[in-house]
């Protein structure tokens, strides 16, 4: 049997040291374990057999499990430096593709442009010579010379109807068609779903709405583009408004009104939204939100907004209802918030340039126009991304408290005893008629069909013609 020595002084071994099977003398022992004070020593007897055998099965297993530990702990790290690596690929990858599509959808939206312009001009040039060559025909025709001739008097040639002319072209609804032939999808994949909060992207174009577990971030300006409600039923064509502490709502069709009675006054507004409701808001001394079911015909209570205001404005845009300026005891206001009628819940936005009251605002692509108020002449306009009112340089010819509604492409402003059309493309605003009274403003909500627009004042219900530019009174006993 070879003899087992002491590693530094080479005398016969007394002890065993499991730190590294190392062989020991008395003496020696002290210098061995202040000269590696971090390893673990598990000094044992030579002559114990059994412990030592015992301390030698136990090491070795504590060794292979440490091993083994250490394995698996490099392989997870290097699973997740791995992941996140992908992470970060994808990451990389989806800026890309954010990119790509919107190259792809200003292209298509140039390329519309260019089709929609030359086909103007092909439509022009079409009518210009359409009624060239039949001005040539009709003026060079004698037998119509003839046919005149045979009504005998001048005043029958003079009421004689020569021609018939119409041009007719229906409206097209651009979102119905864009939503056809485009596809817009980003979503988490099944493979790695399951324990992934649900993420996905909505592949209709106008509804582009992150849709998780939880309400996303205000500055998430998705949702503030159109409703993610779908309304299947058609809105009626009711206007609504409150009057002497009742809630109004008048049928154009049959003529008539219902009265629900509730806590508002003369001051407070009515916005109609698109998933079938009606938001009341505020009131004199009042902050209170009420909702209206339009087709169950009930009214709940909601939460207040962040401030008392009356004779503000009010419109809607996506899921909101933007509530602007007013008065709160006397004091006009520049605050203005926006109520998320989805989720039933108020936030403040930014405030108007001017404090005003008993104006008028009014949504035209994705941005809240605002027009005069008490003394004001000045137009404003709210983007939602900077979420920012900016004066207009345009103004009103008068200055006074307002009304404002959008037909087609244009924006009607009554304001004192003037009507106004603003272009909302080129920001341009001018005088279009006359009327006989001053004070427009309204709380009610208007609903426009065609070239028609209708509110309620006070008792009375209007109907405005624009292609006219005439004014009547259609039932004054509301």
């Amino acid at each position: 049997m070879e003899k087992e020595v002491c590693i530094i002084c080479g005398n016969s071994g007394d002890i065993v040291c499991f730190c590294n099977s190392t062989i020991l003398c008395y003496r020696c022992v002290g210098k061995h374990l202040i000269s590696s004070p971090k390893q673990v020593h598990k000094p044992v007897l030579l002559k114990d057999v059994d412990m030592r055998n015992l301390m030698s099965s136990s090491w070795k297993q504590i060794k292979e499990k440490e091993k083994q530990i250490l394995s698996e702990a490099a392989q997870t790290l290097e699973i997740e430096k791995s992941a996140l690596k992908r992470v970060q690929k994808e990451l990389s990858s989806i800026d890309i593709f954010c990119k790509d599509s919107i190259a792809k959808v200003k292209k298509f939206c140039m390329n519309l442009k260019n089709d929609i312009d030359q086909m103007s001009i092909e439509l022009e040039d079409k009518i210009k010579l359409s009624c060239e060559n039949y001005k040539n025909t009709i003026s060079t025709d004698t037998s119509l010379i003839d046919s005149l001739k045979a009504l005998e008097t001048i005043e029958n040639i003079e009421k004689s109807e020569l021609t018939t002319s119409i041009c007719s072209i229906s409206s097209i609804s651009i979102s119905k068609l864009l939503a056809e032939s485009f596809f817009f999808e980003l979503n988490i994949q099944s493979s790695v779903n399951k324990s992934v909060s649900q993420l996905s992207m909505n592949s209709n174009p106008f509804s582009l709405d992150l849709s998780s577990s939880t309400e996303s971030p205000f500055y998430k300006r998705s949702r503030t583009r159109v409703s993610t409600k779908i309304l299947k039923k058609s809105l009626p064509s009711n206007i609504y408004s409150c009057l002497n502490n009742n809630f109004i709502s008048f049928s154009i069709e049959t003529n008539t009104s219902e009265v629900f009675s509730i806590d508002v006054d003369n001051k407070s507004v009515c916005t109609v939204v698109p998933d079938g409701s009606v938001i009341i808001t505020g009131g004199q001394e009042k902050n209170s939100t009420f909702i209206f079911n339009i087709f169950e015909k009930t009214i709940e209570k909601s939460e207040s907004m962040l401030c008392c205001r009356y004779n503000h404005a009010a419109v809607t845009l996506g899921d909101f209802v933007y509530v602007i300026g007013g008065k709160n005891e006397n004091l006009c206001l520049k605050s203005c918030e926006r109520f998320d009628f989805v989720n039933k819940s108020w936030q403040r936005i930014g405030d108007l340039v001017t404090a005003r009251d008993r104006h008028s605002a009014c949504v035209y692509r994705g941005r809240i126009f605002v027009s005069g108020g008490d003394g004001i002449d000045t137009l404003e306009v709210y983007n939602t991304v900077a979420n920012k009112f900016t004066t207009l340089r345009t103004v009103l010819s008068v200055p006074g408290c307002s009304l404002m509604f959008s037909i087609e492409d244009f924006m009607i402003i009554f304001h004192d005893k003037s009507v106004s059309t603003f272009d909302p493309a080129k920001f341009t605003c001018s005088q279009f008629s006359m009327l006989d009274e001053n004070e427009w403003y309204t709380n009610s909500s208007v609903f426009v069909s065609g070239k028609n627009a209708f509110f309620l004042r006070g008792n009375a219900v209007y109907k405005y013609n624009a292609e006219k530019g005439l004014i009547e009174e259609i039932n004054n006993s509301v």
